[in-house]
Order: C-alpha cells, then structure tokens, then sequence
C-alpha cells in the first residue's frame, strides 16, 4: 500500500469508532437522565423504556441515513 491509501483507511477507521463512540455515549446521556425526566414529568417505567428506546432508534436511523448520503455522493 501506498503512505496515501494508509491514510485514507486511518481516516475512515477513526470515522467509524468515533460513531460507535458517539452512539455510546448518547446512549448513556439519555439513561443518566432518565431520573430528572421521571420527577419532572412523572413518567411511569414503561414511558421511560419507550423514551430511551425511540431515542436510541431515531439515532440508529438518522446514522444509517447519513452513511448511506455519504456513500451516495463520494464523502
């Protein structure tokens, strides 16, 4: 490989650790605040599961879309 391809294929593997990453970490600042949406809006259990996870699918569908974008127009 050439020291050109090698950079390119550092650069699109930081890319995609970091949406890992940042799913992660979403993931995580939805549930760390599941106790002030409890008190505030007294959210029953069922209605926090159904919080964190249309949170947790709107993300995946919206990551998968700009992947696909990206794909689509050379990015």
């Amino acid at each position: 490989m050439m020291r050109n391809e090698r950079t390119s294929e550092g650069w699109i593997l930081t890319c995609l650790l970091g949406g890992v990453f940042l799913a992660n970490v979403d993931v995580s600042i939805v549930n760390v605040a599941m106790p002030a949406i409890h008190h505030f809006l007294r959210a029953s259990t069922a209605e926090l599961q159904l919080a964190a996870s249309g949170y947790s699918l709107s993300y995946a569908a919206l990551l998968i879309l700009g992947a696909r974008l990206g794909d689509l127009h050379g990015f």
